[in-house]
């Protein structure tokens, strides 16, 4: 087993533990009401919202890679802020 896999399991099963400790602590039926209370309309801002983010993150990317000579389409720079494992690992 490699290295990376090796903290990648680590990572996740703390990652998970962490989750089921932090519902089993705090979810009771209030939680569940309040959930299923939040309008559509706020739920749908938010994603527009976070779309929204993703673009601006890509057309500053953008800038920056201009400024030290990296053309890439701006499809690439949004695709690298929107998605975690492209941006923090890059294409190989």
């Amino acid at each position: 087993m490699n290295r990376f896999f090796k903290w990648l399991v680590i990572s996740l099963l703390l990652s998970f533990t962490s989750i089921v400790l932090l519902l089993f602590f705090t979810v009771d039926t209030t939680t569940i009401d309040a959930i299923l209370n939040i309008k559509k309309e706020a739920i749908i801002a938010a994603i527009a919202l976070q779309v929204f983010s993703y673009i601006i993150w890509g057309f500053r990317t953008e800038s920056m890679g201009h400024a030290i000579s990296r053309l890439k389409p701006l499809r690439c720079h949004i695709q690298s802020s929107s998605s975690c494992s492209h941006a923090v690992f890059g294409r190989r």
